[in-house]
């Protein structure tokens, strides 16, 4: 059993579709704040369109209402902060220092989702590697 960051409760696993729609992923996700944890490098597989339908599937919860212990579900290290070139600064994302297992705020998911989506279309119209 994993144990929410943010609120406490209890994740669940949850089916998503990968990019390009081949493949599914599976995610832990609080049911009640809308947290979502992936393992490492899960992130990446996960496609902007999957971020906005667990939007939809609950309201979105006041930061004020979260008493969360911080800790990574998987290994129970403290999460920092997720930094970085592809991190935008606006988007507050947590890192296990442990496992590479990032944790995301359901809001804060959309946003980073969002971004990177832009990012690599920019890549491509610009023919980046």
């Amino acid at each position: 059993m994993f144990v929410c960051p943010d609120c406490g409760n209890e994740l669940s696993v949850r089916k998503c579709n990968t990019d390009g729609g081949s493949g599914t992923l599976e995610v832990d996700w609080c049911s009640f704040c809308g947290g979502t944890f992936f393992d490492r490098l899960e992130i990446n597989r996960f496609p902007y369109r999957e971020a906005l339908k667990l939007g939809k599937l609950l309201p979105h919860v006041s930061a004020s209402t979260l008493s969360g212990t911080n800790e990574c579900p998987k290994c129970h290290v403290t999460m920092e902060r997720l930094t970085g070139e592809a991190i935008p600064h606006e988007v507050h994302a947590k890192k296990c220092g442990n496992c590479d297992g990032t944790w995301f705020a359901v809001v804060e998911l959309e946003k980073f989702k969002k971004a990177q989506e832009a990012k690599i279309s920019y890549y491509k119209v610009w023919k980046i590697p």
